[in-house]
């Protein structure tokens, strides 16, 4: 990875954090969602951070910006998203001016 022009310092980068569930698959979605599988989200994000916990050990940059979509990931509990950005808090440091998105599907 290069350093930012001038700077000595590594470059920002991004994160896309898909989450594939879903409560019912929209027409218009071409992506891997997965509806009526709620039983299977906290497995998924088991899974999920190990990976973040990974990516962070291959690429150790700042988060400049953060995108979590899927499926739809608006889906999750409160408690099951504390989980999800604690993980990520813990394992990127980020930018100033982070930029969070978050995807959310109204219902059919």
């Amino acid at each position: 990875m290069s350093p930012k022009p001038g700077t000595g310092a590594q470059a920002a980068t991004g994160l896309y954090l898909h989450v594939p569930f879903c409560s019912v698959k929209c027409r218009f979605c071409d992506f891997a969602a997965y509806p009526g599988r709620r039983g299977e989200i906290s497995r998924y994000l088991e899974s999920l951070s190990k990976e973040i916990a990974q990516r962070a050990e291959e690429n150790p940059r700042s988060l400049d910006t953060l995108y979590v979509g899927g499926g739809t990931p608006s889906l999750l509990s409160g408690e099951e998203i504390e989980r999800l950005l604690a993980e990520v808090d813990r394992r990127f440091s980020k930018t100033r001016n982070l930029n969070p998105a978050w995807s959310a599907t109204p219902k059919p």
